[in-house]
């Protein structure tokens, strides 16, 4: 995982947030699936 320039390694079952128009991308260096839930909130709302 890639937040902003900070890359990290994120486990099952971890939390991660995504600053809004921070630049993000997951990259999944296993032989295993990768799947994730992407929850998006209104900031006006």
């Amino acid at each position: 995982m890639e937040i902003d320039g900070e890359k990290f390694e994120a486990e099952a079952g971890d939390v991660v947030y995504i600053p809004f128009a921070k630049f993000h991308r997951t990259e999944n260096p296993y032989h295993l699936p990768l799947s994730y839930v992407w929850i998006t909130i209104n900031k006006e709302g």
